[in-house]
């Protein structure tokens, strides 16, 4: 019974991981800087702004007004 339940989870874990991993988004300026968040940016409503980590571990912070568009990678 041992013997099955590790080969279920060998089995398993490329999938754990994958869903681990979780989702990238694009974020583009009006300028054409692009910028990759391993997170969802973050609104504030009071600063008008979106705040994200980009791949290195950056912490961006943008104006509303700058960003072109948001896409989910």
């Amino acid at each position: 019974m041992n013997r099955f339940f590790l080969i279920l989870t060998a089995a398993a874990l490329p999938f754990i991981l994958a869903a681990c991993m979780g989702a990238k988004y694009k974020i583009t300026t009006h300028t054409g800087e692009t910028y990759i968040s391993t997170e969802n940016p973050q609104y504030n409503v009071e600063a008008d702004t979106y705040v994200f980590q980009d791949e290195e571990g950056k912490e961006i912070m943008l104006k509303k007004q700058e960003i072109q568009f948001i896409k989910e990678q």
